[in-house]
């Protein structure tokens, strides 16, 4: 992944405050600045921020380093008694914490697995996207040989079903699940994170196998491999199609459609694809993009069951999750999130979860990304000087006024806190900075994918 611009003080340090001090605590900026309380939205609906995963797990897939233990390889245990790793930044948990009070005192968390850099040139760390960056339905097929091999079905070019549940996707006993046995097997390992991204994983499963049979009725000749391969690139191309159409303009407004030039033609051939544009993806883009979706989720059961599809073995299942989705309206954008995303997310065994948003606020640290000012000035949007000057560009919310009482530096603020704390700009969800790192990333995307 790569970076606007570096912001280490070393080739591989996490970021640190601009007098050199450590950064606020993550776990102490998401008990402070995120509530749970919502605005809701009056015309955008909960199917917007489920694209939203579905399409960033096509495109982004950080993995924390890992190490082989007892023959297997597990995550590090940073949080055991004993442990040390210079890969290990557990995220510490304060004394009077709410949530984990006497239970733990910290969460594990270690640091993104590193990428070589291009050429092997030396340079500051970069990590590894495990995905292929490009928008090409990986999501749905898979990033790797073993995985796509896993999905088809090596019969006249179809995915595999479990027909006997509706077509619902084959069931995975490997996956951490909530309900045994009853997670599914997708092209990504985040398909059961929600019941509505299980849904649309359903949707353009049963899509890809529908297309199959409409191109094996007009070409009798095809075998399995040609069948499957051109049944792909139909569904990858709607997807594309999906998110520069109907998704983007929502996301970052018609006008910033024009400015990267993310619109679509009604026919033809796209021929701008550029030779020189890396579509790798931006790491402004890896750490905040999958982790601002979770504050648009309003306060509902079906946006809190992690790891649990259960709801979509029942008669009609699919059909009732995805209904949910089209008539239920988001919350706005804020400094918000539910308390089960950073009490109880992933929830194990043991009723004990992780912090989504302190993990999201670490890794933005770990990967080097510059702080809110920073990226704002990059993306030619003035720079920011003092605190009082934010007042202008975020929203006015009672917690956006402690931000001044967290950091030392109006350059110290994350960049997570930034985008989330931005007023939005006229006919889009976000604001101009958020709006900057989604038009350049999609228009590398774009640009950069030879196979558009």
């Amino acid at each position: 992944m790569y970076k606007f611009r570096k912001n280490l003080k070393s080739v591989s340090t996490p970021r640190e405050a601009v007098s050199n001090r450590p950064l606020p605590a993550v776990r102490g900026l998401s008990l402070t600045l995120f509530s749970p309380t919502a605005t809701s939205h009056p015309t955008v609906t909960a199917m917007f921020p489920h694209w939203m995963q579905f399409i960033s797990s096509d495109m982004v897939n950080i993995v924390e380093t890992q190490a082989l233990i007892d023959g297997h390889i597990r995550a590090f245990p940073c949080c055991r008694r004993g442990f040390s790793h210079p890969e290990c930044d557990p995220i510490d948990i304060p004394t009077a914490d709410p949530a984990f009070r006497g239970r733990l005192t910290c969460l594990p968390h270690a640091r993104t697995m590193v990428a070589p850099k291009l050429g092997c040139a030396l340079g500051p760390r970069e990590q590894a996207n495990m995905v292929s960056s490009y928008l090409d339905g990986s999501v749905i097929y898979g990033s790797n040989p073993e995985r796509a091999k896993q999905m088809r079905s090596f019969s006249q070019g179809a995915l595999r079903t479990y027909t006997s549940a509706g077509e619902l996707p084959q069931a995975d006993a490997s996956i951490k699940c909530q309900v045994e046995g009853r997670c599914f097997l997708s092209g990504s390992d985040d398909a059961n994170i929600l019941p509505g991204v299980t849904a649309l994983h359903t949707v353009f499963i049963k899509q890809h196998n529908r297309i199959a049979r409409l191109l094996r009725e007009q070409n009798r000749h095809w075998p399995d491999a040609r069948l499957f391969e051109e049944t792909r690139r139909v569904v990858s191309a709607q997807l594309q199609h999906i998110t520069y159409n109907e998704f983007l303009p929502i996301l970052v407004g018609r006008e910033n459609i024009k400015k990267y030039g993310l619109s679509l033609h009604e026919s033809g051939f796209d021929s701008d694809y550029d030779m020189s544009i890396d579509a790798a993806v931006l790491n402004e883009f890896a750490v905040t993009f999958p982790y601002v979706l979770w504050s648009l989720l309003p306060k509902d059961p079906l946006f809190t069951q992690f790891n649990n599809p259960s709801k979509l073995f029942e008669i009609r299942g699919v059909e009732i999750v995805l209904k949910h989705l089209l008539t239920t309206t988001i919350a706005k954008p804020a400094l918000r999130v539910n308390d089960e995303v950073k009490d109880e997310f992933l929830k194990d065994q043991f009723m004990l979860g992780l912090d989504l948003i302190a993990i999201a606020l670490k890794r933005g640290r770990d990967h080097g990304v510059p702080g809110y000012t920073a990226v704002r000035a990059q993306c030619g949007l003035g720079k920011v000087r003092s605190f009082h000057e934010l007042k202008e560009y975020f929203i006015h919310d009672p917690k956006v006024e402690y931000i001044n009482t967290i950091y030392e530096n109006v350059d110290d603020i994350d960049l997570l806190v930034g985008v989330l704390a931005e007023q939005p700009l006229k006919g889009a969800l976000f604001g101009p900075t958020m709006a900057c790192i989604a038009g350049k990333q999609f228009q590398r995307t774009r640009r950069g994918d030879r196979f558009w």
